[in-house]
């Protein structure tokens, strides 16, 4: 999994995200992708150059000169997932080998964490590059299949076969990404909308599980994917306080209703005939 992330340097979030990233409660290891200057001694000592640098860098991009268009960024974040925990070292090594390939004039630290029942390496990317000192680009194209490239990479070196189940679950969330714009600008409530299909990874058997789309949005009271509204069966799902409301609102259009039905017989007592019979339809609406 690969999650890109841009933070805002007068939010100081370069600062807390390196911070972060590093703690010594979740961080196994920290290593340098074209900054090796900043690699120390030991743990304790990379954990402060890595702090420092992104403070330094927070500081230098803010005053930096840029197009106008808000705030400068200054860095970017990724998180490289693996179905197991290993060797920090081995895995900090095989995701800085993905990212030579991926992103040769980047720089970046490494954190690697052990605080799950899988390791994951997370990567604080600087926004500029190693050789020339411009803006890291990364294209929508290039970014929008990394995912798959590194799993690609993950299933060769590791010998597992998740790419076809991972393109299959990004497959899935484009539909239901689709489902969910459409319906919203259709108008629908937002206790109708289309929920995300939720997922469970199943490690020991390399296969991640979820609930098809279809059967939540039946869930949902959807009739299909389109975001056409179904109310079939709507009052099984309404709470104490929502039926009150529902069944004063129908009361409201009974009474409303009579009422039209009320100035319509008021209407007709100028008329000669029958008087006396429409007064006695007055008295009986009034009754009610």
């Amino acid at each position: 999994m690969i999650v890109k992330h841009v933070s805002k340097p007068n939010q100081k979030a370069a600062v807390a995200h390196m911070v972060y990233l590093t703690r010594t409660s979740a961080c196994a290891d920290i290593d340098f992708y074209n900054l090796e200057h900043l690699r120390g001694a030991d743990l304790r000592e990379n954990r402060a150059n890595a702090v420092a640098f992104a403070e330094t860098r927070m500081v230098e991009e803010a005053h930096k000169k840029h197009g106008g268009r808000g705030v400068s960024k200054n860095h970017m974040r990724a998180v490289f997932s693996f179905d197991r925990k290993i060797d920090a070292a081995e895995a900090c090594q095989f995701v800085k080998d993905f990212i030579a390939k991926e992103l040769p004039n980047c720089r970046c630290v490494l954190a690697t964490h052990h605080d799950t029942d899988h390791s994951h390496v997370h990567v604080y990317y600087d926004i500029r590059t190693a050789d020339t000192g411009n803006k890291l680009q990364i294209q929508d194209a290039q970014y929008k299949t990394m995912d798959e490239r590194y799993c690609c990479a993950y299933d060769k070196r590791f010998g597992t076969n998740y790419l076809p189940a991972h393109i299959a679950l990004k497959a899935e969330t484009a539909r239901w990404k689709h489902a969910y714009a459409k319906a919203k600008a259709a108008g629908v409530s937002k206790e109708m909308l289309p929920e995300k299909p939720q997922r469970t990874v199943d490690r020991s058997a390399g296969v991640k599980s979820y609930e098809p789309i279809e059967k939540r949005i039946d869930r949902n009271k959807f009739a299909n994917a389109a975001g056409q509204q179904s109310v079939t069966n709507t009052h099984k799902q309404l709470d104490s306080g929502e039926r009150e409301a529902t069944r004063f609102e129908h009361e409201f259009r009974e009474t409303l209703t009579a009422s039209k039905r009320l100035q319509h017989t008021v209407t007709r007592l100028d008329r000669p005939n029958g008087r006396a019979a429409e007064r006695a339809n007055i008295d009986r609406e009034l009754s009610r």
